[in-house]
């Protein structure tokens, strides 16, 4: 039987309306909250909290550093995402035609290419991301990208509901389940192990939300998307909604799993401003506890209040902490960006060869194929990165340091084949 949202299609776009229309800085209706806030108009991914990055390397090394099947958390995403894909009459036929491709990039990608290589490339969070052909008819190009933006937003709030059960309400394990419970235990306990031996910090720690009911409740919050606002400039509006657009049969429960969707991203790439990002987010997220990292008993217990736990029940974990002080850090879990058509880095794949700058390779794991950039996308795109784009001095020596083992990874592939030729 369907599961619906509390809400109406109808209801949740009035909703959102009424977000993006208000000069109020904080709007509350029916539980659900939106927030203006300053739009940031550039580049801030290498300035990010270092909390979330620290928790984000902790659940990436826990996913893909284990048992090869624990990944399948993160990487049976992808496969979801090309089954969703080969199901859509339109979106298949667009697929099969090359006018756009799914590809995993960042670290994941690079150490799949460098798997029979030595590296010390860290692990990272599963980043897709979907490039349709530029060169495209304005009217097919946009009929893709927001067909792909309703796709993944069905499969996300779907894997979203599949992961709530499997980390969160796991009480029995059927065949369909994405992991045993067995390798689920061993997930979350590596989890909580890596980030309290990595946690460095004096003051504050980081708690998982594996650790206990209270813990976790506090880190379940409810999914969001963000939109630029109608009634200030300069201003986007976080909105908390019940279901994605298109997706009421899959209500967002509020767990430790938030779903977010953004679609103001614009930034200069540049510092004339000559080459522009704009792309839509799609985000999955595990959210974690701070809490300061002290002993005093002393505290006043009041400050500790009952939160209702994810099935309805009062949790009676006997710990108590100052909620005041305590905040969540979100560990990034998933990432898809679907570019506009304006997006230099969309323009700058298909200039380049498009399909032909990526490769399908078989994870058995997972019992799919996945695509990645091959090692000339690599070697193209860190030199523009480093080169081309504006870029922050935080990641100029490790990008620098990839680019050269790519290259020489390269150089030797080309000295193999000469070798071959001349036999």
């Amino acid at each position: 039987m369907s599961v619906h949202s509390n809400w109406t299609p109808i209801e949740r776009d009035e909703w959102i309306d009424e977000a993006i229309n208000s000069q109020e800085e904080r709007v509350n209706k029916n539980g659900f909250i939106s927030s203006l806030m300053i739009k940031q108009n550039d580049n801030t991914n290498d300035s990010e909290d270092p909390r979330r990055n620290f928790v984000t390397s902790c659940l990436a090394e826990t996913l893909y550093g284990n048992h090869p099947l624990i990944k399948r958390l993160s990487l049976c995403f992808y496969k979801s995402l090309m089954m969703k894909i080969e199901q859509n009459k339109f979106l298949n036929l667009m697929y099969h035609r090359r006018n756009f491709v799914v590809m995993i990039k960042g670290s994941n990608a690079y150490k799949i290419l460098l798997r029979h290589v030595p590296h010390d490339i860290e692990h990272s969070d599963l980043d897709i991301v979907m490039f349709i052909n530029p060169y495209l008819e304005d009217e097919l190009f946009e009929q893709i990208r927001s067909s792909l933006v309703i796709l993944v937003s069905q499969v996300m709030s779907r894997y979203k509901k599949d992961l709530d059960a499997t980390l969160f309400t796991f009480d029995e394990v059927i065949e369909e389940s994405i992991l045993r419970k067995q390798f689920v235990n061993e997930f979350k306990e590596n989890y909580k192990t890596l980030i309290s031996i990595k946690n460095n910090e004096k003051e504050y720690k980081i708690l998982t939300p594996f650790e206990s009911k209270k813990v976790r409740n506090f880190c379940s919050k409810k999914s969001f998307i963000i939109m630029n606002s109608k009634s200030k400039e300069d201003h986007v509006v976080r909105i908390e909604i019940p279901h994605m657009n298109k997706c009421e049969f899959i209500p967002l429960k509020k767990t430790p799993l938030v779903f977010s969707y953004n679609n103001t991203i614009e930034f200069n790439r540049d510092i004339e401003g000559k080459l522009k990002a704009k792309f839509d987010l799609l985000r999955l997220r595990l959210n974690n506890m701070l809490v300061p990292n002290d002993d005093d008993k002393n505290e006043d217990p009041c400050e500790d209040v009952d939160i209702t736990s994810i099935d309805g029940s009062v949790v009676d974990d006997n710990v108590y902490y100052d909620y005041k002080k305590c905040r969540v850090v979100p560990a990034d879990f998933i990432d898809v960006s679907i570019p506009y058509k304006d997006d230099a880095e969309l323009f700058d794949f298909w200039n380049s060869g498009g399909f032909k700058r990526c490769y399908e390779i078989y994870d058995r794991f997972i019992g799919s194929n996945i695509m990645i950039p091959n090692v000339n996308e690599c070697i193209r795109d860190l030199s523009n990165i480093l080169n081309v784009y504006t870029n922050s001095h935080m990641k100029i020596e490790k990008r620098q340091k990839r680019l050269d083992m790519f290259k020489q990874l390269d150089e030797n592939r080309k000295k193999q084949w000469s070798m071959e030729q001349q036999e």
